[in-house]
């Protein structure tokens, strides 16, 4: 009998560097099925002992979403069963072996890992391996390492998508399918318990971040998103990957991001991107559409580099730090720099180094340090 499998891994999207911070904290349901499963064992390689050679196949499928936030290990829901006549078979059960359904929505980090057992059951009608069992996969469970779904499913209601394929040549294969949704009630509000939460997008530094949304099942008009920024940044906030005249706009509070009123300009009325120099603080961003505006858009946060240099100290006091620049570049001779008296760490240019910026505007509760052997070089 050949044993010998070939497992080939692929998803079905481009990879990507953005985080999809928001889609993963608001996953309602996640499901694993079998949409075809393959097999084809001559009888000279696996003669069954059943009376009548009736092959008893059993799958055994089991996933794990560890690490993710639920601590759910490998699971164990059951397995397939399939008897036939003869010496192979064809079929396509659409075996739904992993649900998981959050009643209150939880954090998962989309990484999710599946093993299958096959053998042909000669003893006992159960899912478990038994002495005397046969043509089970050599060196026994086949189990795919931790892929991330990904978000072309990102929607409610979800729909059915190949994930990937384990392939044990032409006598034997199994296509998995993968099923997720978000919580439809979530981003119908705009207080904070209700929003899509990017929660602190520059805690690891610089911002970026995106969510991919599909807005046409949501029967309100408006989707809500909050973020935490912990320290003073510039940052862009782009829906230009959208089907219409989506409007995006930026509120300080959620009462006024409920209300529509009073956002922190500039004011969006189209599909451009717009850049803000924001404080440390909870913010608020409703994007809006008309009834004609639907389907799939990104909206995404990231740092900007097009306006003044603001010094908020964020990881050390090191100048030639970028994570210390609002901006999260450092500054260059055309670069307005603006040292504001918020900043944590007071800006130090250290020995054998040169800082450089067009002006730099001093606070007078603030102060740059220039070591010995160092120098700031202006352009004005």
């Amino acid at each position: 009998m050949n044993k010998f499998i070939v497992l080939l891994f692929f998803c079905l999207t481009t990879s990507i560097s953005w985080t999809q911070d928001v889609v993963n904290n608001y996953i309602s349901e996640v499901k694993f099925r079998m949409s075809l499963v393959y097999n084809n064992l001559p009888a000279s390689d696996c003669n069954p002992e059943d009376i009548g050679s009736v092959e008893e196949w059993r799958y055994l499928a089991q996933v794990s979403d560890s690490p993710n936030d639920d601590g759910l290990g490998w699971t164990d829901d059951g397995c397939y069963q399939y008897d036939v006549e003869g010496s192979g078979w064809l079929t396509q059960p659409n075996f739904v072996y992993y649900t998981n359904t959050w009643s209150a929505p939880n954090r998962t980090s989309m990484d999710y890992a599946t093993r299958l057992y096959v053998w042909e059951d000669d003893i006992n009608p159960d899912c478990s391996l038994q002495n005397g069992d046969q043509c089970e996969w050599a060196s026994g469970p086949v189990t795919t390492s931790y892929l991330t779904l990904p978000n072309g499913s990102c929607e409610y209601p979800g729909t059915w998508n190949g994930w990937l394929w384990s392939l044990g040549s032409s006598t034997r294969y199994i296509n998995v399918e993968y099923y997720y949704e978000i919580d439809p009630f979530t981003g119908y509000l705009a207080n904070y318990a209700n929003t899509f939460q990017f929660e602190t997008i520059d805690a690891s530094g610089c911002p970026s971040v995106h969510h991919w949304m599909n807005n046409e099942n949501r029967s309100g008009m408006n989707t809500y998103y909050s973020f935490i920024l912990d320290n003073q940044r510039r940052i862009a906030i782009d829906l230009t990957d959208q089907p219409g005249n989506l409007q995006m706009n930026l509120f300080a509070t959620e009462g006024e991001a409920g209300g529509g009123s009073n956002p922190i300009q500039p004011y969006s009325t189209s599909t451009d991107i717009k850049n803000y120099d924001l404080l440390p603080g909870t913010y608020y961003i409703r994007v809006s559409r008309t009834t004609a505006v639907k389907g799939n858009y990104r909206l995404s946060i990231y740092s900007d580099n097009t306006g003044p240099y603001y010094w908020n100290g964020s990881v050390s006091a090191d100048w030639h730090n970028s994570n210390n620049w609002s901006s999260c570049v450092l500054p260059t001779l055309s670069t307005q720099v603006i040292i504001p008296y918020t900043s944590s760490n007071q800006p130090i240019i250290y020995t054998g180094n040169t800082g450089q910026c067009q002006t730099i505007e001093i606070d007078n509760s603030t102060k740059v340090t220039i070591q010995s052997g160092a120098l700031l070089n202006t352009n004005n």
